[in-house]
């Protein structure tokens, strides 16, 4: 059974919780099995990629709608991804939701018992991310991320009422370029926005 979960309405208790920001899956190989998506499905390529030592693995996203597919690629076979796929071979790995505030909301978590494997914040591929503890979570390992960088999609608060919208390829074709002439005009309606979207990098 699922320990220190809260049963309430949902803008109540979790009000920094904005969706779900993507799904990973470990693999062995980033760009075959991009390539996977790619011929088999028709998705897009990979949006955004990078190297983070720091966790021994390369990680990609590739955009899906309004969600994405994250894959996981160890640097090394002594790393949390190489145990992982050592023992359960390729397969999904965690999912991630977002939030406007990671901080408060890995204190507010923690105050219901729930165990965390990341006390603070650290760097990961979308911005700031912290992973619960997969014994409190009913054996599925959750990643939080509070996203940084232009682009991607705007969260914008109005008197408690909250309007997604999404920016598919942020950095490309003008999408961030457009976006940022929205929020303009919605501050200039006296809206509080904010940006959530990730960094394209090369």
């Amino acid at each position: 059974a699922v320990t220190g979960v809260q049963t309430c309405a949902l803008p109540i208790c979790f009000p920094m919780i904005t969706g779900l920001h993507h799904v990973a899956i470990a693999v062995r190989d980033i760009d075959a099995t991009a390539a996977f998506y790619r011929t088999t499905f028709g998705l897009p390529g990979i949006e955004a990629s990078e190297t983070l030592p720091d966790q021994g693995v390369r990680a990609a996203f590739i955009p899906l709608g309004n969600c994405r597919i994250e894959l996981l690629q160890p640097l090394r076979d002594d790393t949390t991804v190489g145990r992982y796929l050592a023992k359960h071979g390729e397969g999904l790995h965690h999912i991630c939701l977002e939030t406007d505030d990671i901080n408060g909301e890995l204190e507010r978590i923690a105050t219901t018992g729930v165990a965390l494997i990341d006390q603070t914040p650290r760097h990961g591929l979308a911005g700031l991310i912290g992973f619960l503890h997969p014994r409190s979570t009913g054996g599925v390992l959750i990643e939080l991320v509070q996203v940084t960088g232009d682009g991607g999609a705007l969260a914008v608060s109005h008197d408690g009422r909250v309007l997604r919208v999404l920016i598919a390829k942020p950095g490309l074709d003008g999408h961030d370029r457009g976006a940022k002439v929205v929020a303009r005009a919605l501050r200039d309606a006296g809206m509080e926005v904010i940006y959530t979207g990730i960094r394209q990098t090369p």
